[in-house]
């Protein structure tokens, strides 16, 4: 298998988990359907972050956006909360990635 073929394994790896996206997920918080659920965690000196694809159907640039995050504990029950700086930007590139996405599936 080449390195091509792996990228377009990926590619539709992150294809199907958007298709496959529960549209009943719920903010816990909130009550809000504007749910990311292809959304990650990374942390690099001391900063932790959460990352968006913009376009997972690219095999090299997918443009990955990212945002702070803040962590809230609760010092009674231990309970952690993480909340995104500006969740709305975030939002915002993956309704594109999932245009992008249709618009791939169209083509197929």
């Amino acid at each position: 298998m080449s390195a091509y073929d792996e990228k377009d394994d990926e590619v539709d790896a992150e294809i199907k988990k958007l298709r496959a996206a529960p549209s009943t997920l719920k903010c816990q918080c909130c009550g809000s359907d504007r749910i990311i659920p292809t959304a990650t965690l990374d942390g690099t000196e001391g900063q932790l972050r959460v990352t968006v694809i913009a376009d997972p159907t690219a095999v090299i640039f997918k443009g990955y956006e990212s945002e702070l995050v803040t962590v809230r504990l609760c010092g009674e029950c231990g309970h952690v909360a993480l909340f995104s700086e500006n969740p709305g930007r975030l939002y915002a590139v993956y309704l594109t990635s999932l245009k992008i996405v249709n618009a791939k599936i169209l083509e197929s």
